[in-house]
């Protein structure tokens, strides 16, 4: 459907912001990365670029679209308030739903890293703790969409399984059969009060359930579909309303899988009935290949007066971001009213000036989108919104989209909804509004780590206002302090020992206690899917899901169990055996190489069987998919040794052979698959 209602309008004109530096070409974040996240009630903006996250307040981003003073043609520079310098690759950037939290993966090694928000903001760039993942990167990682429930984050492996990370606990939780609530998953969705969740499958399925894994549904896969396709992208928008896009498992040499969306509507009582409704993909496989496309959705419900949904949509394998919308009343008068009326439709902007699409690279090929959020902490007024119309500017703020694409440049458009200005009404969900949920949650309880971070360290910005308010100025300097307290200067990725300068890292061994193997408890791989004993089960240290603490215990960034760390391994050193040592930077065990380049993604076997579990069982007698943690890929696999600790991976051994991907374990099993 073409329309004049609705449309984008650039923040700066042809402006970009340099928000980060580039990627290399041949080492380009997983297409499913996600590293862009915006908390528009306190005003800050979090993204990772390719060995640091930085932090700003989206005032000051804004601001630096329109400042035309420095940079070079239409790149603007920006020097963000807080830098954390990791040294690392990141895949994941996700601020919690009361904004309390920032929550980091990493991209070789997985496990999560907590910032309390308030923390950063005084300028400590130490993590308040850290839950591992075993060695396991993520392929998504989505923040309960409440405040009342914001301590949850579901998490995708990527192998296909689904935890549920309870910030408030520390650990992920355990339900029925275990830490995975449900394996074979791509994509996971929550519902708009967070009390349960849908997950796309490998096979093309969906699975309703609980945050403890306790089944609701399940949804078929579309009858019309063909062939062997996976959920790529799922949102869950009503009760009994769903949005799925189905993209082809397989992938011919240099072409791009298409994808497919369908709104996935079901009967109500009983629940037995659904009707699938295909709609044009709004971000075509027209761009860089980056494989398998990978699709961000960004909401905005009930805008008026008419609008009843926006979904924002943007792909990795798309230069174009496109619209799909739910409307009250016809946005357009050229279409039958009947056929676009309180229904779903994807909408294409009928003036070119009104369409987003990312920049192109200095060599005038394709950018890709790395992440994407919503801005809705504007306060200004936006001029000429309606270039058509005598109207020097708009009666309030509009909301806006900022997308960070591979170069490392920012680019961001206000969302222009023509009658909404005409009518002078204001989005509800804009911070200038009025007091939303967020806002009451944060006024009625104290975040739980607060006592924490206020004796990590002092608050040399204290005094500063930074994020307190979106209508503030904030000018405090960048923080040159490495993250995760290692003053060394030396950018110590997490888990990583820091042998290269003769001292040992606080967060790759554990300074407090020594446990060995034999007093340890359980490590990981013994037990299996569905036991009793919880992955990685120790009595003396932090094991798979567990909370590490600040400088006395190993690091779950990447590292190996608890139990099996040995801190006197040098630096390039090979373990003895498989469980025996933990490799610290850089090692690796005997096979590691060659399995590094037969394993491919737990995704190899969702169209034919029931998903990674079986897989796992059929190729390693029965094991855990987690059972091989020394043979794992952990901060500092596949690099070069000597190279600096943001080096780029080798590409022999860091480029995935599966669409999804690639990382967790690497040779811990073999899978034929078409996933090639």
């Amino acid at each position: 459907m073409l329309l004049k209602a609705l449309g984008f309008q650039s923040l700066a004109g042809e402006a970009k912001l340099r928000l980060v530096p580039s990627w290399p070409a041949d080492a380009l974040p997983p297409s499913t990365a996600s590293l862009l996240s915006i908390a528009s009630q306190k005003g800050l903006l979090a993204a990772a670029g390719p060995n640091a996250v930085v932090i700003a307040s989206t005032e000051a981003v804004r601001k630096a679209f329109a400042d035309k003073d420095g940079g070079d043609g239409n790149i603007r520079p920006f020097t963000p308030q807080l830098t954390l310098k990791l040294g690392m690759r990141i895949s994941q950037v996700a601020f919690s739903a009361d904004e309390s939290f920032l929550v980091l993966s990493a991209e070789q090694g997985g496990g999560l890293a907590v910032y309390e928000v308030q923390s950063l903001i005084q300028g400590n760039t130490e993590s308040a703790f850290q839950i591992a993942t075993n060695g396991v990167a993520l392929r998504m990682l989505l923040p309960n969409p409440t405040p009342e429930r914001a301590e949850l984050f579901a998490a995708v492996t990527v192998d296909g399984n689904l935890l549920i990370a309870n910030l408030a606990a520390r650990q992920f939780t355990s339900g029925a059969q275990g830490m995975t609530m449900k394996n074979g998953v791509s994509c996971v969705s929550w519902s708009a009060r967070g009390k349960q969740l849908v997950a796309g499958l490998g096979n093309g399925t969906c699975y309703q359930m609980t945050p403890e894994g306790v089944r609701k549904a399940e949804i078929p896969t579309p009858p019309d579909i063909e062939g062997d396709q996976h959920v790529s992208a799922i949102s869950w928008l009503e009760n009994d309303v769903f949005l799925a896009a189905h993209t082809t498992s397989t992938q011919d040499e240099g072409l791009i899988p298409a994808t497919t969306f369908r709104v996935i509507s079901r009967q109500a009582s009983p629940q037995t009935s659904y009707t699938y409704q295909k709609l044009p993909d709004p971000a075509p496989p027209f761009g860089m290949n980056r494989s398998p496309p990978y699709q961000f959705i960004q909401r905005l419900r009930n805008f008026p007066p008419n609008l009843s949904d926006v979904l924002v949509v943007a792909s990795s394998a798309s230069t174009d971001v496109g619209l799909l919308t739910r409307a009250e009343t016809a946005l357009s008068s050229d279409v039958d009213q009947a056929k676009i009326t309180k229904v779903f439709t994807t909408t294409t902007m009928a003036n070119d000036t009104r369409r987003a699409q990312l920049p192109m690279a200095e060599d005038l090929s394709d950018t890709s989108p790395i992440g994407m959020a919503l801005d809705l902490s504007a306060t200004e007024k936006v001029p000429r919104p309606l270039p058509n119309e005598e109207m020097d500017e708009s009666n309030g703020p509009l909301p806006a989209l900022m997308i960070l694409n591979n170069e490392g440049l920012l680019a961001s458009w206000w969302i222009v909804y023509a009658e909404s200005i005409r009518q002078g009404t204001t989005y509800p969900g804009l911070t200038v509004a009025g007091p939303s949920q967020t806002q009451e949650q944060s006024t009625k309880s104290a975040s739980p780590f607060a006592s924490l971070a206020a004796q990590n360290t002092s608050a040399p910005f204290a005094s500063n206002a930074f994020g307190t308010a979106p209508a503030q100025q904030n000018t405090f300097p960048s923080s040159s302090t490495p993250a995760f307290g290692n003053n060394s200067g030396s950018n110590n990725a997490f888990g990583a020992s820091s042998a290269l300068l003769s001292k040992p890292s606080p967060w790759g061994t554990g300074a407090a206690t020594s446990i060995s193997p034999q007093t340890a408890g359980a490590t990981f791989g013994k037990p299996t899917f569905g036991s009793s004993t919880p992955f990685g089960a120790a009595t003396g240290g932090a094991a798979f899901g567990a909370a590490g603490g600040l400088g006395n215990r190993p690091s779950p960034w990447g590292a190996p169990s608890v139990g099996t760390q040995n801190a006197g391994t040098a630096l390039g050193q090979t373990a003895s055996s498989g469980m025996g040592a933990g490799s610290t930077f850089g090692n690796s065990n005997a096979n590691t190489a060659s399995n590094t380049q037969q394993a491919v993604s737990g995704f190899a076997s969702f169209a034919q069987g029931p998903g990674f579990a079986a897989a796992a069982a059929k190729q390693s007698g029965g094991e855990s998919p987690f059972a091989k943690a020394g043979q794992g890929t952990s901060f500092g696999s596949g690099m070069e040794i000597g190279s600096d600790f943001g080096g780029t991976p080798k590409k022999s051994e860091a480029a995935p052979t599966s669409l999804f991907g690639g990382g967790g374990f690497a040779g811990s099993f073999k899978l034929g698959s078409t996933f090639k």
